[in-house]
């Protein structure tokens, strides 16, 4: 019965550390989505002080709806998880109880077989009884270990009890967090709604200025597609400037080795090769080692590359989306990073200023090469290095732009593998 209850208690506490690791996964996720809620309830508060409705509001708030549903699915995840395993704890309780009552049972029978056959007369006649003192040592002794054991046994149902009645305080206290969580889902719902209302008022006001907001986007568009060929333009610059580098590098080993090879040959003396592999001039290696071994350090940190700003939120995703108001098909080349206002831009890896540009709706623009990965920080107030310039991770490298008119203040923020968009949130450190 003592290593059944050894079991019991192991198989019991089990369910509890795996699912508990579940439920710290999920609380986690909880408290970023609800910060990022947070800092995005705090840019629609800032456009809404300006008079005239705005597209960037209608971001904002899609924003808002779209994090907001993620929290909802995240909660309703944690409440499931907190109702299996309080399902799961109270039936291994009931076993468990189960199984300690045949144990008090099977302790209780014991007991009584004990007091009939080894009652105080006979426990003393059996230790006269004894045919030696040795003999009698060994029987007293005999005596103590069966009173230790039934001690033993009443020490092991009194410690399961007391576990039992922890574990029932537990759930009840999981069963608070579970109503407090479906509290907290019914809340978001209803400010998801107001939000989903809140923007289709928006998007009515809007579309009585939509000549004037058709202008301002096709511009937008126009100012987007010039910076994209811009960046494309320098990126494939800067890929055919290494791959010369690492042609000459090459062509100018393989002289090197030729003239080597020729003055032993004068002096008679036999050639050495070396084990480096054969110089292919028609083929050249792209990059040079140097790039070679940046591009392998930058692509080994996926995932966990640190953030463009130290505080901020994804506003708008990577790649395709429809346009809030009219649903017109647009695309994201990069990321849009809500942030505070004068906040600074940090490089995100260590690499090579290749150049900075300036755009009339997207400002200041630094693009940064890490070998054969490029990273470009756009829509920034000001710049702190300049072109050529070697720089180290997290080192600041200009501060954020806010718009006037929004009063928001937002980084784009791209990343190219050679002449390859990449989607930076897969990127970024989360």
């Amino acid at each position: 019965m003592k290593h059944l209850l050894v079991i019991i208690a192991f198989s019991f506490i089990l369910p509890f550390s795996v699912k508990g690791q579940d439920q710290k996964t999920l609380e986690k996720k909880r408290k970023k989505l609800e910060t990022e809620i947070e800092q995005t309830q705090k840019a629609i508060q800032q456009t809404q002080k300006n008079k005239e409705s705005s597209l960037k509001e209608i971001v904002n708030l899609e924003k808002q709806i779209e994090l907001r549903k993620e929290l909802i699915g995240n909660t309703s995840k944690e409440v499931k998880e907190f109702e299996s395993l309080i399902q799961k704890t109270l039936f291994e309780i009931e076993e468990l109880k189960n199984r300690l009552n045949i144990l008090r049972q099977n302790y209780a029978q014991a007991i009584y077989g004990t007091y009939k056959s080894y009652r105080l007369a006979d426990q003393l006649m059996f230790i006269a009884n004894s045919h030696s003192f040795s003999d009698a040592m060994r029987r007293l002794n005999y005596l103590r270990k069966v009173g230790d054991y039934r001690k033993a046994q009443v020490d092991t149902i009194i410690h399961t009890q007391d576990e039992i009645n922890s574990k029932l305080v537990s759930i009840q206290e999981k069963k608070d967090k579970q109503v407090h969580l479906l509290n907290q889902q019914k809340k978001q719902e209803s400010e998801l709604n107001k939000n989903k209302t809140q923007k289709a008022k928006l998007v009515d006001k809007l579309s009585v200025k939509e000549s004037n907001l058709n202008k301002a986007l096709a511009d937008k568009k126009k100012e987007s597609a010039k910076l994209s060929s811009q960046i494309q333009a320098i990126i494939a610059k800067e890929i055919e400037k290494q791959r010369k580098l690492e042609e000459e590098r090459k062509r100018k080993e393989a002289e090197a080795l030729a003239k080597a090879e020729k003055e032993a040959a004068t002096k008679g003396n036999t050639p050495v090769t070396t084990p480096s592999k054969p110089v292919s001039p028609s083929k050249p290696s792209p990059t040079t080692p140097e790039v070679d071994k940046l591009s392998q350090t930058f692509a080994a940190n996926k995932g966990r590359i640190p953030w463009p700003v130290e505080r901020g939120s994804i506003s708008r995703g990577f790649g395709p989306y429809k346009h809030p108001v009219y649903g017109g098909d647009m695309d994201n080349k990069g990321i849009d990073i809500k942030t505070d206002k004068n906040a600074n831009v940090r490089a995100v890896f260590e690499g090579k200023v290749i150049s900075i540009i300036s755009n009339p709706i997207y400002k200041n623009a630094i693009i940064i090469s890490h070998g054969d990965y490029f990273t470009v920080y756009t829509k920034l107030e000001s710049v702190n290095v300049s072109k050529g310039q070697v720089i180290k991770g997290k080192q600041v490298i200009g501060k954020v732009y806010t718009d006037e008119e929004t009063n928001e203040t937002e980084l784009h923020f791209e990343i190219w593998q050679k002449s390859i968009l990449q989607n930076p949130a897969l990127w970024i450190a989360r």
